[in-house]
């Protein structure tokens, strides 16, 4: 089974982020931050323009509107500017998508690429990482009727499985090769079988 790091060189070179068409920036006087409904800068909406210049503006609100700590109000000499990498619009397979996208897409083909990388006669559990009953991992149950925490009552995926539900499916969902998780089992106690009337 490769590791991801000897697959991102493959996905790369089949998803390209070809250029940046517009650069995103958070615009704003102080005063608008700390009150709702802007509690911190990344509560703003990203303005998109090439320069911090053409981003004040572009601003969406007048300076005007508020009051300096000296008690005069903004000019546009008081508007402030932060890149907003993640806003950015870029070129992607000939579309316009936010670089939060397209970061968002790598990592999914990249755990596809993984996922048809698995090796074909393996067995696999699937994992909710979501949650946890105590230290015990929770698993899809047989025929995917609901979770448990009991290994026995997991279901046990096939490759052709695992490929058909799990592509471009959650990331909270952790594919683990059966040999492993069997290496691994543990048995215990559950307390809430137990009846104090067998004990002293």
């Amino acid at each position: 089974m490769k590791h991801i790091s000897e697959i991102l060189p493959e996905v790369l070179n089949k998803i390209k982020m070809e250029k940046i068409i517009s650069k995103a920036w958070y615009v704003w006087v102080d005063p608008m931050i700390g009150e709702y409904p802007f509690f911190s800068i990344s509560d703003l909406e990203p303005v998109l323009a090439n320069t911090p210049s053409e981003a004040k503006s572009k601003a969406n609100f007048s300076p005007s509107d508020y009051k300096n700590d000296y008690g005069d109000y903004c000019t546009f000499i008081d508007i402030r500017v932060r890149r907003a990498k993640q806003y950015d619009k870029i070129e992607f397979n000939g579309a316009a998508i936010t670089r939060k996208s397209y970061e968002y897409m790598l990592k999914q083909e990249l755990r596809n690429t993984a996922l048809r990388e698995l090796p074909d006669h393996e067995m696999y559990y699937v994992q909710d990482k979501r949650t946890y009953v105590g230290n015990s991992v929770v698993w899809w149950e047989q025929d995917r009727n609901g979770y448990t925490s009991d290994i026995t009552r997991a279901h046990k995926f096939t490759k052709e499985e695992i490929l058909k539900s799990f592509i471009n499916g959650r990331d909270t969902d952790i594919v683990w090769m059966a040999s492993h998780i069997e290496k691994n089992i543990k048995s215990h106690v559950d307390a809430q079988y137990l009846n104090s009337k067998y004990s002293l």
